[in-house]
């Protein structure tokens, strides 16, 4: 018989705050899902990378933006923009 696991974001297993946003995990194994919430002007480049030394971020993505709009640039150059209920997929 095959388990059913219930989680909630708003009880995530890790929440990570930052400047301007928020990102909460939960874990299924060696599955991550994350949510992530960002102030308007945020900019992962300015908010994160500089701190990391980094230009573009080097993971993978899969996403839904649920309100607002979103711009993901990776470091080939190129960009895509998603707004509400569109979904995107960035490789590394």
């Amino acid at each position: 018989m095959s388990d059913v696991v219930l989680k909630r974001f708003e009880q995530a297993d890790e929440v990570r705050t930052f400047d301007k946003g928020r990102f909460e995990l939960v874990r299924f194994g060696s599955v991550v899902l994350g949510r992530a919430s960002y102030e308007p002007g945020w900019r992962w480049s300015v908010d994160v990378g500089a701190k990391l030394g980094k230009t573009s971020c080097d993971v993978a993505h899969v996403g839904i933006v649920l309100a607002g709009r979103a711009t993901a640039a990776m470091s080939c150059i190129s960009r895509c923009k998603s707004s509400v209920q569109k979904t995107t997929r960035t490789n590394r």
